[in-house]
């Protein structure tokens, strides 16, 4: 991953669970070394990692229910209480202006999508 897609907040997977980013540093002058603070569980432990040891979250349909979005019955959409998201063909999306398609396909890019558009922070089992 590269750190510039990244927020505080954002979830990712590092090893098999998802942990949320607590804090990123650039530890060189170059830019050439980037590291991520995580919190990897409850008890508030965190540890240092380098930002290419993370990985994004795909984003499904689990997720979207997981952050408050309510699925339509016909498969279609799921709606959320600031936008809905799309699902074509199997992929997630938003259609804007002059119905053009932005798809995302991991989590953190939902959430940073999110907080662009309401100037709040989506988290994982409701959206305040």
């Amino acid at each position: 991953m590269r750190a510039n897609e990244l927020r505080i907040g954002n979830l990712v997977t590092y090893g098999v669970h998802p942990v949320p980013i607590k804090s990123i540093h650039t530890e060189s002058v170059l830019k050439k070394e980037v590291h991520v603070y995580v919190e990897l569980n409850e008890n508030l432990n965190h540890y240092c990692i380098d930002v290419l040891e993370v990985k994004p979250i795909p984003l499904t349909e689990e997720w979207l229910l997981k952050f408050g979005f309510i699925k339509s019955s016909d498969n279609n959409y799921y709606k959320g209480d600031k936008f809905t998201i799309y699902n074509r063909f199997e992929n997630f999306g938003l259609i804007g202006g002059l119905l053009s398609w932005k798809e995302f396909k991991y989590v953190h890019q939902l959430q940073n999508l999110y907080f662009a558009l309401t100037g709040e922070e989506l988290i994982n089992g409701g959206n305040k």
